[in-house]
């Protein structure tokens, strides 16, 4: 996942009554803040028009926005040059998470983690858990999803069982999942901690402790080549090899 925008959006996609509809720029800073030429921030506008209730998650690929409805239990794909909402699937009710390779979305539904073929909307479950699924991320053929105290990996196109590869510290359990090189980073609820492992080795560092107003679940943490992302009331960020991160390191490199 790339900073791309992501939460949920109403029915019609319609501007707040705070906004404008000119189609002009706002500047950053509000609405009456003074334009700073080159700084100005474009108005809101719908990009499409899905006629049903309920919130949407999104995720994007460079050419395509995909909206996932869980209460519906349809994925939709949007072009982002224009065009009404194509529907990819349906059948994916209760869907919390999902995320995307260039082939295909890795929806999470309850206890699983389905894979859609984004072509052809052809569904695969690719894993099922005792309990409750809560964050999936994909990087270089494998998804990473959260479930109880851990994080697992599968391969991401044969159905099979998943392989821990991380467990919450402070008997907490994972949510907010993201992946960046030999790194996987997530939020826990319950100890409201951001962590990090790697995927091979067994460092292990509580980059952040006891976050009050951590945000979990789909896309709540985000990684890029550096550092972590996070919201507990502000934009939180941190370099998650940092070896002098809060809680220090619970682990050491395996040799």
């Amino acid at each position: 996942g790339g900073k791309n925008p992501s939460g949920p959006v109403g029915k019609g996609g319609a501007p707040s009554s705070s906004g404008t509809s000119s189609g002009g720029k706002v500047p950053i800073g509000g609405i009456n803040a003074p334009c700073v030429p080159g700084e100005c921030e474009s108005d809101p506008k719908a990009v499409a028009v899905i006629e049903e209730c309920g919130s949407l998650l999104l995720q994007d690929l460079p050419d395509t926005l995909y909206a996932l409805s869980g209460s519906l239990g349809k994925l939709y794909a949007i072009a982002k040059s224009g065009g009404p909402p194509q529907m990819v699937t349906l059948g994916l009710g209760g869907a919390t998470a999902f995320a995307l390779d260039k082939t295909n979305a890795y929806v999470v539904v309850g206890v699983s983690v389905i894979q859609v073929n984004l072509t052809n909307g052809t569904k695969t479950a690719l894993v099922t858990e005792t309990g409750a699924v809560t964050d999936v991320a994909v990087d270089r053929g494998k998804i990473y999803y959260a479930t109880g105290a851990y994080i697992k990996q599968a391969d991401a196109t044969t159905p099979g069982v998943g392989t821990a590869v991380a467990q919450s510290a402070d008997e907490g359990e994972a949510y907010g999942v993201a992946v960046s090189g030999n790194y996987v980073l997530y939020a826990s609820n319950l100890s409201f901690n951001v962590e990090t492992d790697e995927i091979f080795g067994e460092r292990h560092l509580k980059l952040a402790a006891s976050q009050g107003s951590l945000v979990l679940g789909h896309r709540s943490v985000q990684a890029d080549g550096t550092h972590v992302y996070w919201a507990n009331g502000s934009l939180l960020s941190r370099a998650f090899t940092d070896v002098n991160a809060l809680g220090s390191s619970v682990g050491l490199p395996s040799n």
